[in-house]
């Protein structure tokens, strides 16, 4: 069968087609070059990724206009399902609500901006419903309806140059989602698009959340891959109140940030590594910490030490105010949150000290004390103890590794090498920061973020022009336009 009939079996739709602008060419195999992805300088316009989120729920001309005017040459327009389907059926197309879709779509062009339409939510998935059910990445059905939708939309605009509109084809996969499941649905969808526009730029999110590169598409022609970056994610999710645990994450407020990760990985983990301290310790007796997260069971018990010339240690065993919170058979460890402190004695040293989880699985750290001075981890990164710190009684803990652009630069061209190394384009089509973080701090971070994405020539994508990380209708200024943080991505 006819795969864009056997698609489009069981779906009512009539296309609806955006006309070029007058006397342009239809035909999109051109010699217009396309859109370089390289080149992006963008913002994510999310006024419709969810219903009832952001009233009044439509793209405002005011925003495009303004965006065109600072020297922004892109949007991606995240959208939910809930636009462009029936209220009561919600896997059948409705072109009158999806009309919200075409406005903004003839808005970016108007003022020459490339459009990205993506999918935030769609039957079966979204990022904030991840665990639905029947769900998109194990049900036939749902997956054939996903491909579908994307086939109506790659009609509906067919005669969009293709330097104009590009398709993200879902946001943000679930973390632990197989590489398999993945391609296999973006496959589909990528198929269904390409019986109907094979020019058309098609963009596909990295494996865990747009944090890791897919391989089986780095051959692939008009495909770009896709990063988000919210690294590191204590700084730019500081305060978020969506997140329920966010209170426990280390207070990460300022930027350049010191690099300290508060995990004390055990001997069998890939991190391990000890927390290593360089100074005079001759007025101290004591080392405090103030434990967050432990991992450990009977078979599995956990023991810290302190280590100089001479070693310290103490046999962590859970305490009635620990709080039990997870259990993980296939390892036999039991997660508690301990929220508690241990001592121990300063041993004999030569001017270093090396605290490491000596048995059992790991731990995390909220602070840590050393006579009047007291050091407060970064971030929850898995990595090893990056360097050593050092220490006085006059000046405290000081380090000489941070988060800052560099590190930004390395991460990124680490992480996304596989693609750079073959010349595939890569947009980096999320980043930003809670509007809780102190507003130096937030203009000091993004300013590095976009330095190191165009050192690297990777393009961008700001999130987002409003809600909680917004900029033109920005909760740091009140639901106004936030001047200065534009003109950190204004040309």
């Amino acid at each position: 069968m006819n795969r864009r009939r056997f698609l489009a079996k069981g779906f009512s739709f009539s296309p609806v087609l955006i006309s070029p602008a007058c006397g342009e060419k239809t035909d999109q195999a051109t010699s217009a070059p396309p859109f370089d992805f390289s080149t992006s300088r963008g913002m994510n316009m999310i006024d419709l990724c969810g219903p009832a989120w952001y009233p009044p729920e439509k793209f405002l001309e005011n925003e495009f206009k303004l965006l065109a005017d600072q020297g922004f040459n892109h949007v991606r327009l995240l959208v939910d399902s809930f636009y462009f389907t029936s209220k009561d059926q919600p896997h059948k197309f409705d072109t009158v609500r999806a009309e919200k879709i075409d406005h903004g779509i003839a808005l970016a062009r108007k003022h020459g901006l490339h459009t990205t339409l993506a999918f935030f939510a769609v039957p079966g998935f979204s990022v904030h419903q991840q665990n639905q059910s029947p769900s998109l990445w194990d049900d036939p059905g749902l997956q054939k309806t996903f491909a579908s939708f994307w086939e109506i939309f790659a009609e509906r605009y067919r005669e969009i140059p293709p330097t104009e509109l590009s398709f993200n084809l879902l946001n943000e996969s679930p973390w632990d989602l197989s590489e398999k499941k993945y391609t296999a649905l973006m496959r589909l969808a990528l198929d269904a698009i390409r019986a109907i526009s094979k020019d058309r730029p098609v963009i596909i999110d990295g494996l865990k959340a747009g944090r890791e590169p897919l391989k089986s598409f780095l051959s692939e022609p008009h495909l770009i891959q896709s990063a988000h970056f919210y690294e590191p994610f204590e700084l730019t999710h500081y305060q978020a109140d969506w997140l329920s645990d966010s209170a426990r994450y280390p207070p990460a407020k300022v930027w350049p940030l010191p690099r300290i990760p508060h995990h004390l990985f055990g001997r069998k983990q890939e991190h391990h590594s000890p927390l290593t301290l360089k100074g005079d310790f001759s007025s101290c007796s004591e080392l405090t910490l103030h434990l967050g997260e432990v991992l450990l069971s009977e078979k599995h018990p956990l023991t810290l030490s302190l280590t100089g010339i001479e070693t310290s240690s103490i046999a962590l065993t859970p305490q009635p105010s620990w709080k039990k919170e997870n259990e993980i058979p296939e390892h036999d460890l039991i997660q508690y949150w301990a929220d508690t402190t241990v001592t121990l004695p300063v041993p004999k040293n030569d001017g270093i000290l090396k605290l490491r989880v000596t048995t059992g699985d790991r731990l995390n750290f909220r602070n840590l004390t050393l006579g009047n001075h007291r050091l407060m981890p970064s971030s929850r990164e898995w990595c090893p103890q990056p360097s050593p710190l050092n220490f006085s009684l006059s000046e405290g803990f000081k380090t000489v590794k941070f988060y800052d652009k560099n590190w930004i630069k390395s991460e990124l061209a680490r992480t996304w090498k596989p693609c750079l190394e073959v010349g595939q384009p890569v947009v980096v089509q999320e980043f930003g920061c809670n509007h809780l973080l102190p507003h130096d701090t937030a203009i000091s971070y993004l300013r590095d973020c976009r330095a190191a994405f165009e050192e690297l020539n990777l393009g961008w994508t700001f999130y987002s022009n409003t809600g909680t990380l917004g900029v033109l209708r920005s909760p740091r200024k009140n639901g106004s336009l936030d001047p200065a943080l534009l003109k950190v991505l204004s040309k």
